[in-house]
């Protein structure tokens, strides 16, 4: 659950910053040229970071979170981070889904020790379902974010 602290908190802060955008953006226009792209940047940022820190590698949060996760989990979020590939392109969201797979067929083939039979079947429940609903909610919302970036430049610049 430690490894839960550092992506939870960084979405929580970029949602913030994404609060703000949406607040800002409606204002005078010399103003919101100014301020507003910048919090929607600082937010698009935190979201593919925290992303990133989710992939499944040793070293990294989601390095630590997954051998709590059991097979069936990931065979799960594995269907839902392809049908969220496929939906929405996000190249972080694929070095996920191409770091969970080898880890998912080593589990089958039981050539991986099962650790998450050290926890409750109530905590590998939340376990899975957290890391899975912050991996594919990171994903969709920093791919949308990600969109509307472009649009916002020139107006920051004052072209």
């Amino acid at each position: 659950m430690v490894g839960f602290a550092g992506p939870v908190t960084g979405t929580v802060a970029s949602l913030a910053l994404h609060g703000a955008y949406e607040m800002t953006k409606g204002q005078d226009p010399s103003t919101q040229a100014a301020i507003a792209p910048l919090f929607l940047g600082m937010a698009c940022v935190g979201y593919f970071y925290n992303l990133i820190t989710l992939i499944p590698i040793l070293d990294l949060e989601g390095g630590w979170i997954a051998p709590a996760i059991a097979p069936q989990a990931w065979l799960l979020g594995l269907f839902g981070s392809a049908y969220c590939l496929v939906d929405r392109f996000n190249l972080v969201l694929l070095c996920v889904v191409a770091f969970a797979i080898p880890r998912f067929i080593l589990l089958l083939r039981a050539r991986a020790p099962r650790t998450d039979t050290a926890c409750t079947t109530q905590q590998r429940v939340i376990v899975a379902v957290l890391y899975f609903f912050l991996v594919i909610g990171l994903a969709m919302i920093s791919s949308k974010t990600f969109e509307v970036m472009p649009g916002l430049v020139p107006a920051a610049m004052g072209d």
